[in-house]
């Protein structure tokens, strides 16, 4: 129990992991889509109509991106947070087998004794 509980909290570290690092992706595309904007920006000032049509095509592209990421980031954070919610239920029922085991090695240890006890008037009576 305890092994397969080590490997769900592995697990769901790793895809903690992922979801940091596709996140971290996603920012720096968009940071990657301002530069370019701002880049072509002053480009199609000098180009005219033209590029002006261009221009709204990438920041169309742009918000389209950033709508894509913030909707990725907001699954993202769900899945989290469904995760940190399984850990926690892990971690509760991880306690409860602890007690439970306690309570059983008493229990045990209480028959032991009771077993002992009669084997010893056994003993005596012979």
């Amino acid at each position: 129990r305890q092994t397969r509980d080590d490997e769900i909290i592995s697990e769901l570290r790793k895809e903690n992991v992922e979801l940091r690092d596709t996140a971290e992706s996603y920012r720096q595309q968009i940071e990657q889509a301002d530069e370019a904007t701002l880049e072509l920006r002053e480009s199609f000032r000098r180009r005219g109509t033209d590029a002006e049509e261009r221009m709204k095509k990438l920041a169309e592209e742009r918000t389209g991106l950033t709508t894509r990421f913030e909707q990725r980031i907001a699954d993202l954070q769900g899945q989290n947070d469904e995760l940190r919610d399984t850990l926690e239920a892990y971690e509760e029922d991880i306690e409860e087998a602890k007690k439970t085991i306690n309570q059983v090695k008493q229990r045990n240890t209480a028959l032991i004794d009771q077993v002992a006890e009669k084997e010893e008037k056994i003993h005596s009576l012979q």
